[in-house]
């Protein structure tokens, strides 16, 4: 393997290779062999991808088992953990700069990625096979050394292909581009899911008023259009917010539920044991004891 101008440093008695030292890459390749990773998340664009053995991502509440070739998109401050099904496992995590991705796309606060082999390859086989190809070589550029200008130019062209065909609000589960419309009515629903006021989300009749649309039909439309009620969609925001209080602060569980819109502390709980299977309190108690094994770690 060559690395251009690598520097090598030891951390926890661990090689670490690092390619750029200028801190100005805006994409960097990390390679893990991983038992345990517990819940993490980060405030870059991720790609998880295998490049051998197989593993178990959960993300929220939901089990991906992924084997040799798959991936898995990962949006800035989604949470998920990482269990090693073989002992031989490795994964390429590929990080996108959060200013580097603003380049791409018009509104990162609307913007979310959908993409995940395990669950939806079937239904854009043709997408994910070309985009399987662009990472498999941004992965091989890293692995020979490529120049950065190199590395940056590829990267751009994953992130373009990306927005314009993973995009979940302009594309939603049928990974078909919604028309201008569509796209500009359900740009207002999404926003008015993350701008988060005093008072918590806006309600969808508070939405279908706004935008002069039935009710009914606007319940229906969003369900068949991005695999969720409102509802969800709504709590899977709060629950978001309250995740990050609940492991990087000392704030107690009824101040975090009230912080993030929840009208009781008992549906803080409530969703958030239908998101990761544990209570508020449980979770913290394990972000904080941190149980992760995983080690061969390189940093390109």
């Amino acid at each position: 393997m060559v690395l251009l101008g690598a520097t090598i440093r030891y951390i926890g008695g661990v090689n670490i290779k690092k390619q750029y030292n200028d801190g100005k890459s805006p994409v960097r390749l990390e390679i893990y062999n991983v038992k345990k990773m517990d819940y993490r998340w980060h405030d870059n664009l991720l790609i998880i991808k295998v490049l051998k053995g197989k593993v178990r991502v959960r993300v929220w509440a939901r089990e991906n088992y992924l084997e040799v070739s798959d991936f898995i998109i990962m949006n800035p401050y989604e949470t998920y953990e990482i269990e090693g099904l073989t002992e031989d496992n490795s994964l390429a995590f590929i990080y996108f700069d959060s200013t580097f991705v603003e380049e791409y796309t018009s509104d990162r606060l609307s913007t979310i990625i959908l993409c995940n082999t395990y669950y939806y390859r079937n239904n854009n086989q043709e997408k994910y096979q070309v985009l399987q190809r662009y990472i498999e070589q941004l992965t091989y550029m890293f692995e020979t050394g490529e120049k950065l200008e190199k590395l940056v130019s590829c990267s751009g062209v994953i992130l373009s292909y990306l927005f314009e065909n993973f995009d979940y609000l302009r594309c939603g589960i049928r990974f078909k581009r919604y028309s201008e419309k569509i796209i500009n009515r359900y740009y207002y629903v999404f926003k008015s899911l993350f701008e988060m006021n005093s008072s918590g989300i806006s309600s969808l009749k508070d939405v279908c008023e706004n935008l002069d649309i039935s009710y009914g039909h606007m319940r229906k439309d969003i369900r068949e259009r991005y695999g969720f009620g409102y509802k969800w969609l709504r709590y899977s925001i709060m629950i978001k917010h309250a995740t990050i209080m609940i492991a990087t602060s000392n704030y107690s569980i009824t101040y975090i539920s009230d912080h993030c819109g929840f009208s009781d502390q008992k549906y803080l709980i409530q969703y958030f044991k239908e998101f990761y299977d544990l209570t508020p309190s449980e979770f913290r108690e394990k972000f904080d004891k941190g149980s992760n094994e995983y080690n061969e770690i390189i940093i390109y």
